[in-house]
Order: C-alpha cells, then sequence, then structure tokens
C-alpha cells in the first residue's frame, strides 16, 4: 500500500501534465497563409516577418491569417478561435506587419465563460456578423503606398508602346521627325524588348539639306531595360539597345546615279519616365543615345558628292504605353 500512493501520485501528476500540454498546443498562435504560393519575393519576405513577431505574441484568440496578393496589394482575412473575422486590404508588403499587430490589438476580448454558465440565455444567442471592419491603423513615418510595385512584381507582363519624336544627328546637326513602336515582355522589373522606327526626312538647323539632296532611314533592334519605380506616379526605366538601320541618301538634281542606301549598326543607352496609375494607358518619355561604331575615325559615305550620315544620334520620344498580357 506504501507503494500504491507514490505510483498513483506520479499518474497523476503525468496526466495532469499532458492535458495542460494539449491545451497549451491548442493555444499555441495562429497559421499565417501567403497565397498564392509563387507570390513576390517582397511579399514572401513580409509574410516571414510577420510570422516571426506572431511567434512572439501570445496571439490572442488569433486561429488562422490568410493574405491574398493581388495587382493592387494584398487583402488579409483575420480569423479567430470563435469563428470572428476581419478582413483588411494593405498597398504593399512593408504594411503587412503593422496591419497584423493592429488587428491582435484592436480586436474586441471573449466573453466571460464563467458569467455565461451562471445566467444562461432564455433564448438562442444571435448570430453574430461573419465580417467585421476594423479602423486602418496610422502608424508615423510610413513610406507612401506606390502602385508600380505590386504591378511590375507579377512573374510576366507584356507591355505595348507607340511614341513620336525627334532624333538629331552628329555632325552636321541633322534632325528628323521620329515615329517609334515598341513591344517589351516582362519578368518582374526586367523587360526584353523589340522595337521600330522610321526616320522620314533629314534636315539641318538652317532648313533642309543643300537643294535636291534628301536623307532618310528605317531602323529596328532589340532592348533590354530595367524598370524600377520612384514615388507614386512614376517609374524609371533605364537599359540598353542594339539594333540596325538602312538609310538612304539621294540627289534629285543632281547626276543620274548619285546616292545610295546603306546599312549601319547602332547601339545605344536609354533613359525614361513612366506614369504608374492604375490605367490602361500610361504616358512615356525616352531618351536615347546611339553611336554608329563603323563610322568611329573615319569618313565613310554613300557617295564622295554627299554629306557623310550620322555618327552619333541622340533621340527624344513621348508618347504612351500599355498592357497587351
Amino acid at each position: 500500500m506504501r507503494l500504491l500512493r507514490p505510483l498513483s501520485f506520479l499518474l497523476l501528476s503525468a496526466a495532469l501534465g499532458l492535458s495542460l500540454e494539449g491545451r497549451a498546443a491548442d493555444a499555441e498562435t495562429c497559421v499565417l497563409r501567403l497565397e498564392p504560393a509563387g507570390a513576390s519575393p517582397e511579399w514572401r519576405k513580409a509574410a516571414d516577418d510577420a510570422r516571426a513577431r506572431l511567434g512572439k505574441s501570445d496571439g490572442a484568440d488569433c486561429r488562422e491569417i490568410v493574405v491574398h496578393v493581388a495587382l493592387d496589394g494584398a487583402v488579409v482575412e483575420f480569423a479567430t478561435s470563435d469563428g470572428r473575422r476581419a478582413v483588411r486590404h494593405v498597398g504593399q508588403p512593408s504594411e503587412l506587419g503593422a496591419t497584423i499587430d493592429a488587428l491582435l490589438v484592436t480586436l474586441p476580448g471573449a466573453t466571460d465563460s464563467s458569467t455565461e454558465a451562471r445566467s444562461p440565455p432564455e433564448e438562442p444567442p444571435k448570430t453574430i456578423a461573419p465580417v467585421f471592419k476594423l479602423a486602418a491603423p496610422n502608424p508615423p513615418d510610413r513610406p507612401p503606398s506606390t502602385s508600380a510595385s505590386s504591378e511590375d512584381d507579377r512573374a510576366s507582363h507584356l507591355r505595348g508602346a507607340l511614341t513620336l519624336g525627334a532624333r538629331m544627328g552628329w555632325p552636321g546637326r541633322r534632325s528628323s521627325p521620329v515615329l517609334q513602336a515598341a513591344a517589351a515582355l516582362g519578368v518582374h522589373r526586367w523587360e526584353l524588348g523589340i522595337f521600330a522606327q522610321w526616320e522620314p526626312e533629314y534636315g539641318v538647323p538652317s532648313g533642309t539639306l543643300p537643294a535636291g539632296i534628301h536623307m532618310s532611314a528605317v531602323a529596328a533592334g532589340v532592348s533590354v531595360a530595367r524598370r524600377e519605380p520612384l514615388g507614386r506616379w512614376l517609374a524609371l526605366v533605364a537599359g540598353v539597345q542594339l539594333g540596325g538601320a538602312i538609310v538612304e541618301e539621294e540627289g534629285d538634281e543632281q547626276p543620274d546615279g548619285l546616292g545610295g542606301t546603306q546599312a549601319e549598326v547602332r547601339a545605344g543607352l536609354t533613359l525614361g519616365l513612366v506614369t504608374t496609375p492604375k490605367s490602361a494607358l500610361r504616358f512615356r518619355t525616352t531618351l536615347a543615345f546611339e553611336l554608329v561604331p563603323s563610322r568611329l575615325g573615319r569618313s565613310p559615305g554613300l557617295d564622295p558628292a554627299l554629306p557623310m550620315p550620322p555618327v552619333y544620334g541622340l533621340t527624344l520620344l513621348l508618347g504612351v504605353e500599355g498592357d497587351v498580357l
């Protein structure tokens, strides 16, 4: 009998410990899920940071948090252990932690179960609305939300652009109107594009080229660029391009056979700005600097009697772009 009492006490203590441990496991912090699983790295990092913060807090009576990533930010669904839910919208990944903290703080407390036991209601309890809205947190020094971030973080997209401008060439300070059409396949913030442009008629500042002499060109090529948001309304697009052009130069009032057509390679750098409002079309401007490597240090021309085509070119374009896919 003396041995049975300590043994009974040990068994009772072990059972009580397992019960408390099970209750503690049930009260662990809630689960945070990110949908879709292939969201951008910025959203995945924000979700990991939020999980770490939940692990350090008591979690209130939170049961589950689901973050649905969309083009204009993300929708946060907060569910408690007794079935209540809250829905919030966040504009960018940096807002996720503050939003979850606000939900944990402003969530109303649970009803005292002992009071309910002493005073059972005579009528069935009214159904609580499954969704309710909470006041938006307003922490200080929050960076402004940028629509460009969520838009450019998509896995892939196809854009098209149509621009009009002018091209100035040196030596000779020749200028021509330019019409350009372009398309680009984007992967996150990188873009691989193609372009084609028409330069219908070159002239000089004092007027046209010498009497009876005309020069025009058509060009096409490929480009690689990266797009970075600049605040709320603008994005910077910088890249490189490589292409070819067919230059035609002729003299109408010159002897027969004067002039001709010549192919040239153009390489250059581009820098541009794009507006980022949520609309079908966005305004864009591009400045491109190009050179013709085959003419560096040389003076080849289509005909000795005609001026040499430009070696350097500076192009300014204004126009619109839009998403195709």
